[in-house]
């Protein structure tokens, strides 16, 4: 349970820091990410909770390395990465990583202005990070890679069986409703919408009325820049995470270097529930 407790610190430090929150309102982001549904449906999977519990430290190293451009920072993201590639969850990483990047770029558009002028030196800084996460991770990466060639996935998987599954817009009552479906029915891959595959626990994202109300009061009300950047990044991550429902996630897996290598859209949960 080290990663909860891991989770809930980096996501208020996160708030604290990055966001300048007060110290209720880091206390309250952290318990509401380290406590949410995700985790706890996940608890006997400790490699994804161990990549997922880092997330919010990387969002704190980059937003840092813009504001600051330290290389210290840019250590720690480095080690951060190095320890998400050790977890063993290639793919929760590499959601990871594309976020960070999605965010690095935003906050830097967003509050330092001159776009150009400042960007690049603050991309010089991140691509140091980078390099040394994969220098202190190539001894798992190298072999990731090779033994790849011989799996199933070598080429990468088709479009139909990367969003196979449709996450069912029913279930998103369990946001709120922890007691919506039997999460733990004897059979397996039980759902209560079949036939899709996809087990009804991995959509389980219970995060509780005051976090959701809360939520929805800073969209419709706060005139924050943080609030407009989570607000796109929590619309972005829905659309995509019901699949081929809509055509996001089909002009994503044409576009996004790698991502023809994952299927299960819907795993995107845990970055709703942050």
């Amino acid at each position: 349970y080290l990663h909860f407790a891991l989770a809930g610190v980096f996501t208020a430090l996160f708030s604290r820091v990055s966001l300048r929150l007060s110290s209720w309102a880091a206390l309250l982001s952290g318990l509401v990410y380290a406590l949410s549904g995700f985790f706890l449906t996940h608890v006997h999977q400790i490699n994804l909770l161990e990549v997922a519990a880092y997330l919010t430290l990387m969002f704190l190293a980059s937003e840092r390395l813009v504001t600051t451009r330290r290389l210290s920072w840019a250590f720690l993201g480095a080690i951060v990465f190095t320890l998400q590639i050790l977890a063993g969850y290639i793919e929760f990483f590499f959601y990871t990583g594309i976020l960070t990047a999605v965010w690095f770029v935003l906050i830097a558009f967003f509050f330092k202005g001159e776009l150009v002028k400042r960007l690049t030196p603050a991309l010089i800084v991140i691509i140091i990070m980078y390099t040394l996460g994969i220098g202190m991770s190539a001894a798992q990466l190298l072999p990731t890679w090779e033994l790849a060639q011989y799996s199933q996935r070598a080429e990468g998987v088709k479009l139909e069986t990367a969003s196979a599954t449709v996450w069912p817009l029913k279930t998103l009552i369990m946001f709120v409703n922890p007691g919506a479906y039997d999460l733990y029915a004897p059979e397996p891959g039980y759902h209560p919408l079949a036939p899709t595959t996809v087990n009804i626990s991995a959509l389980y994202g219970y995060a509780g009325l005051v976090p959701l109300a809360l939520a929805v009061f800073a969209a419709g009300v706060v005139r924050k820049r943080y609030v407009v950047i989570f607000t796109i990044f929590l619309i972005g991550s829905l659309v995509y995470g019901i699949g081929r429902s809509t055509q996001l996630f089909t002009i994503l897996w044409e576009v996004v270097p790698g991502l023809k290598y994952f299927r299960f859209p819907v795993k995107i949960l845990f970055f709703i529930e942050f």
